[in-house]
Parts: structure tokens; C-alpha cells; sequence
């Protein structure tokens, strides 16, 4: 049992020392560090001295074991990285087409909590920072597969690309559904709008017409007083002529009479 804690305890010291070693990885001058994708070491296409300076500083051959089949199915779903240095040369890194073992998985789950971790991606729900730490770590397992059966590792690639483009066609379906309900909200938006300024309309339109329903029963009160005023004139007038047409009666019949009379013989 002793034997065994002491296989362990080294075996644990030397898987950490390994993980220290892979998270401080060799690069030169404006070459992307942090991916969880395993990268060939660099190649500068028109600079040969370069590449092999490089090499031999990584302790690796100055030649790679070609592996064409294993590099051509990477190259369809790992982009390769391109970029110049400070100096003007151009580098080039393609995905590792070497095999992977039990502590790359470790250090890629390691390498990936810690991405998580530092990116602060959250833990549930949509985000797209950790879709996308996913979607590399998936890659990697991808490659990884690849290196060691490239017809398992194109069938694994198939599968994501039909996960991929499931996960598509739900952000298409979310997107036309959310504006549509945003075009509903935006027209109900408009009607809302067009109400209320048919509204103030019908209130201003309302004041108009109590202020001329006021008007008009205003001007119906004077033409009614003035009425009343001229009937009662009108009346009095009459009323004089008649009076004044009765004394004028009553004097001629008076001198009608003192006429007519026969006088006394």
C-alpha cells in the first residue's frame, strides 16, 4: 500500500509539473497564447532561418513526421492562424496533427475551467463567452480524435456541425419570433400613439364646440331679451295708437253727435 501512495504521489507531482509546463507554452512575437486548441509550432514561409531557429530553441526536429491525411481533414474545421511579427515576418501555425494522451485531456479540462474562470463567463444560461470556450475545447477534443482515427474524428465533426447548425436554426426561429413580437409591440406602439393623438383631438374639438354651444346660447339669451324688449315696445306702442285712436273716436262721435242733433223748436 505504501508502494502504491508512493506511485501515486509521483505520478499526481509529475502531472502537475507537465500542467505548469503546458500553461506557459513558447510563442513568438504576436502569436495568440491562450487557446485551448494544440498548435504545430510556427512556420515562417519565407524566412527558413527563422523556423528553424525556433525549433531547434523548443528542442523540437527540424522536420515534422508528415501526416497529410490526419492535417487535411484538421484544415477543414481549424482555421489556420496567420500573423506578422514586430519584424515583419509572417508566421503561419496549423493544428497539431500529433496524437493526444490522458494528461492533454487533463490539461485541457484544466486549461478550460481556468478560461472560465478568467473570462467571467456564467456558470448558467446564455453567454456567449462560454459558448465559445466550449466550441474550442470541442475542437480540440475534435483534433485530438482526429490524430488518432481520422474517420472517427470526421464523424465527430459531422456531428457538431449538425449540432451547430440546429443551435442556427433555433437562433433563426428565436430572431424571426422576436421581431415579430417587436414589430406587434412597435404597431401597437403606433395605434397607441395614433389613439392618443386622436384623443387630444376629440378633446380639443370638444372645447371647440362648448365654446361655441356657449357662444350660441349667449347670442340666443341677447336675441331672446331683444326680442322680449321690441314685443314689449311694439306692445305699448300699439297699446297708444289704440289708446290715442279711442280719444280721437270718442271726439268725433262726440262732434257726430252735437252735429246730428236737431236743435229745439
Amino acid at each position: 500500500l505504501q508502494f502504491l501512495y508512493f506511485i501515486g504521489t509521483s505520478v499526481r507531482k509529475k502531472m502537475k509539473e507537465q500542467l505548469s509546463e503546458a500553461a506557459s507554452p513558447k510563442s513568438v512575437d504576436g502569436m495568440a497564447t491562450d487557446s485551448l486548441i494544440t498548435w504545430s509550432l510556427p512556420v515562417a514561409p519565407n524566412d527558413p532561418k527563422k523556423t528553424r531557429k525556433l525549433r531547434q530553441k523548443c528542442g523540437a526536429p527540424l522536420e515534422d513526421i508528415p501526416k497529410p491525411q490526419v492535417s487535411d481533414v484538421l484544415a477543414r474545421f481549424i482555421e489556420k492562424r496567420e500573423w506578422v511579427d514586430a519584424s515583419g515576418t509572417a508566421w503561419v501555425q496549423e493544428a497539431s496533427p500529433e496524437p493526444a494522451s490522458r494528461l492533454d485531456a487533463v490539461i485541457l479540462e484544466e486549461n478550460l475551467d481556468k478560461k472560465l474562470r478568467t473570462s467571467g463567463a456564467y456558470p448558467t444560461g446564455i453567454c456567449p463567452t462560454r459558448r465559445q470556450h466550449f466550441q474550442e475545447c470541442f475542437s480540440e477534443v475534435i483534433r485530438q480524435i482526429t490524430a488518432e482515427s481520422v474517420e472517427r474524428g470526421i464523424l465527430l465533426h459531422k456531428v457538431r456541425e449538425e449540432r451547430e447548425a440546429t443551435i442556427r436554426g433555433y437562433e433563426e426561429l428565436l430572431e424571426s419570433r422576436a421581431g415579430y413580437a417587436f414589430r406587434i409591440a412597435l404597431k401597437g406602439e403606433k395605434d397607441h400613439f395614433r389613439v392618443r393623438t386622436r384623443i387630444q383631438e376629440l378633446k380639443a374639438l370638444k372645447a371647440e364646440l362648448l365654446e361655441e354651444e356657449e357662444r350660441l346660447k349667449a347670442e340666443e339669451q341677447r336675441a331672446r331679451q331683444e326680442g322680449e324688449e321690441m314685443l314689449k315696445e311694439e306692445d305699448k306702442r300699439r297699446r297708444e295708437e289704440l289708446g290715442m285712436l279711442g280719444k280721437e273716436s270718442h271726439l268725433k262721435k262726440t262732434q257726430l253727435e252735437a252735429i246730428t242733433v236737431l236743435p229745439r223748436k
